[in-house]
């Protein structure tokens, strides 16, 4: 659960810290949705204008709430798609986190999210994409990555975005994401391997003859 008042700071602006330049971009002010009535949270509004946490800065609830769904999705069935994430992998990465919020019952909750990077070639990875799956259908994840990669593209923080989607050893690729994906534009380009790091037993189970496990690269180029 996260408060009112964490969201309502992080509406003020979006902060894109490039690692060469560390610039700190302003954000529309439309995004500041809030009325002077505590708690008016619009949904529909933030769909089209996320609000982006820097894992550096950001409130710590916002860090807990979004690692909290990776380990509770690693403790279930989909746990075989689940890369695992620390909140101090995160931070060195530099990454951004874009939660998913859902308002029930007037309370505001992280539900899901995902985390994204951005090199000194303005190249864009994003990952880490959960919903917690009592909320699976209820939420616009979908809407949610769009508008981010549109923001981003507007801002030329990014000039394209890479995604890998897991590919299991029996040569199916995780029909979900990838149709997710698509669905945005993303498009195939290649397939990698990763090894099985310390941070990832779970994915033991499902690897490759070879140790390994597979994914296939999907990107999203400006313009094209």
């Amino acid at each position: 659960m996260i408060s009112n008042n964490t969201i309502k700071q992080n509406t003020q602006k979006v902060i894109i810290l490039n690692n060469k330049e560390k610039n700190r971009l302003e954000q529309d002010k439309s995004v500041n949705y809030y009325s002077s009535n505590e708690g008016n949270f619009s949904l529909e509004k933030y769909l089209a204008h996320p609000i982006i946490y820097s894992s550096v800065c950001s409130d710590d609830d916002v860090l807990n709430g979004y690692l909290h769904i990776i380990q509770k999705l690693i403790k279930s069935e989909d746990k075989k798609y689940i890369n695992n994430i620390t909140k101090k992998d995160l931070i060195e990465k530099n990454a951004f986190i874009v939660p998913v919020f859902y308002l029930d019952e007037s309370v505001i909750q992280i539900v899901g999210g995902f985390y994204f990077t951005i090199d000194e070639l303005q190249s864009a990875y994003l990952g880490g994409v959960v919903v917690d799956p009592r909320y699976r259908g209820r939420t616009s994840i979908h809407k949610l990555i769009s508008s981010t990669i549109d923001l981003l593209f507007s801002l030329n923080a990014a000039i394209e975005f890479t995604i890998v989607v897991r590919q299991l050893p029996d040569g199916n690729v995780n029909p979900k994401a990838s149709k997710l994906f698509q669905s945005i534009g993303f498009k195939k380009v290649g397939t990698r391997k990763f090894d099985i790091c310390g941070l990832n037993p779970h994915l033991l189970d499902s690897e490759e003859i070879d140790g390994g496990f597979y994914a296939v690269e999907m990107k999203l180029v400006r313009g094209v």
